[in-house]
């Protein structure tokens, strides 16, 4: 995972709107690694592509 301030030069920008108990958590999970909010659902997102992609290579 990428430190808080490193950005990835092909980078597409979404809005993602989420509860704001769900914001709170990552938040709080993403200081704790000193780690943007941003990379902690980029890491979320792979990790489920990933395991989607193992599960699922028909679909791919």
């Amino acid at each position: 995972m990428r430190r808080r301030g490193e950005m990835e030069s092909d980078a597409k920008q979404i809005t993602l709107r989420i509860p704001e108990e769900i914001y709170e958590a990552l938040k709080e999970e993403a200081e704790k690694m000193g780690v943007s909010v941003n990379q902690i659902c980029i890491h979320a997102i792979r990790h489920w592509l990933d395991q989607f992609c193992r599960e699922n290579p028909q679909n791919v």
